[in-house]
């Protein structure tokens, strides 16, 4: 295996991963995950305030983390899409276990399953059509 990669700076994370992800391919055959990324819910707790619940992207290492949605409502099963291009998860806003789904470059996000009880998940539902 050859290659040469020439990259500013600002990119030589990146380039790291994806070079990590081309040895381990090499050596066992199987994709890497150096270039991925991490979906997870922070918990922001002080004393006397209310809990912050933070959906948060990062890279595999936990390094650049994004936050996708804040909220005081708690935040629960994160769940990339096959693409990785959204992901699907449970909010209890307005008191209530509601599904989402957000895309992760714009941020817009839509609203996929609000019924009475638990919302857990959605087969066969259009937004999700392509998700295991």
């Amino acid at each position: 295996m050859s290659q040469k990669f020439v990259v500013s700076g600002g990119q030589l994370r990146a380039v790291a991963h994806h070079i990590s992800d081309l040895i381990y391919g090499q050596v066992l055959g199987v994709r890497g995950i150096f270039s991925t990324q991490l979906a997870y819910i922070l918990v922001q707790s002080s004393p006397g305030a209310p809990s912050r619940y933070v959906l948060e992207v990062s890279d595999q290492d936990g390094y650049n983390p994004r936050p996708l949605l804040s909220s005081v409502d708690p935040i629960m099963s994160p769940a990339w899409s096959p693409d990785g291009r959204r992901m699907c998860y449970v909010s209890f806003e307005n008191r209530r276990a509601s599904i989402y789904i957000e895309d992760i470059a714009s941020g817009a996000r839509q609203l996929a399953s609000q019924f009475k009880g638990i919302n857990v998940r959605l087969l066969g539902h259009p937004m999700v059509e392509d998700w295991p």
